[in-house]
């Protein structure tokens, strides 16, 4: 009984590591833009005109994500479905189509002069921006203005 007990734990522990490696194994990899979600095609072709330096696929345990890097430097993440989670336009600005109204009348209005380098979905909704001043502020689902950090 006991050797059968030892063998299934065995058994079970080499499995385990079996699936963390191959996991491991497929972590940021390197793929071409054609293979992106068609929808992640679209939209950085509708929003961006610098080239696609590379493209990324990290795969895990609760799925999949890329990451496109641009040649001017910003990166844009995407879920496994191909929908945009997070723009981070470092040194540029975010293409104005793809904030929403409420966020860009709110910064104008209140930070004249700067403009928003990330945008970030969050995941219960709502939105987070970091302008080019430095600060980071977040907004609900119904997109009002929660709360600024430094």
């Amino acid at each position: 009984m006991k050797k059968k007990i030892l063998l299934l734990l065995s058994s079970l522990v080499s499995l385990t590591l079996m699936l963390s490696l191959t996991s491991m194994k497929d972590d940021d990899k390197p793929i071409p833009f054609a293979q992106l979600p068609k929808v992640a095609q679209q939209f950085v072709k509708a929003n961006f005109t610098s080239e696609v330096s590379f493209v990324t696929v990290d795969n895990d345990l609760i799925g999949k994500s890329y990451e496109v890097v641009l040649v001017n430097g910003t990166r844009i993440e995407f879920d496994g479905k191909g929908n945009w989670k997070d723009v981070d336009a470092e040194p540029g600005i975010v293409p104005k189509k793809i904030v929403p109204n409420a966020i860009s009348n709110y910064v104008a209005k209140n930070f004249p002069g700067t403009s928003i380098r990330q945008i970030e979905k969050c995941r219960r909704g709502g939105y987070q921006v970091e302008l080019s001043n430095g600060l980071e502020l977040k907004f609900d689902s119904s997109l009002k203005f929660v709360r600024m950090d430094d």
